[in-house]
């Protein structure tokens, strides 16, 4: 008998997330990598995750998607020290089609990673067309350090 009600329960589960078309109401039910420290293996299967989901079953909201993908691939660069996953950060933020002013902050970030300045100034330029001034201008400090990376 509980082994019937496992397999109701995991049917049943794979029935509720196949029902939801809307990226963003699928992402509320999912563990979300943070800005604060988390272990590796959260992240591994965070982007493991993201990969092997079928995105085709979503037809609202997939920027969302790309923007986690994004972040996932930043996070386990950021674990695993492989720059590759550096280019596929930035390939995921760009999959979107309306990119916030937060992504352009980590794609310019990522390029000044990178050392690539070119791209760097290109997304700051960015980044500063679609923020507030007001914010703009709490983060010239670090600014100014992330543009250190080009720098010599």
């Amino acid at each position: 008998m509980k082994f019937q009600i496992i397999i109701f329960c995991f049917a049943f589960s794979n029935f509720v997330h196949a029902q939801i078309s809307d990226y963003k109401e699928y992402r509320k039910t999912q563990v979300k990598l943070t800005c604060t420290p988390q272990d590796s293996l959260t992240i591994v299967n965070k982007l493991n995750d993201l990969l092997l989901l079928d995105t085709s079953q979503f037809t609202t909201n997939l920027d969302w998607y790309y923007q986690d993908l994004g972040w996932a691939y930043y996070k386990s660069f950021m674990e695993l020290k492989d720059s590759s996953l550096l280019g596929k950060s930035i390939d995921a933020y760009l999959k979107q089609k309306e990119p916030s002013s937060n992504d352009y902050w980590n794609i310019m970030h990522i390029y000044f990673i990178q050392h690539d300045c070119e791209n760097g100034e290109k997304y700051l330029a960015l980044y500063k067309k679609n923020t507030s001034r007001e914010f703009y201008k709490e983060r010239k400090e670090q600014i100014s350090r992330i543009r250190k990376r080009c720098e010599g």
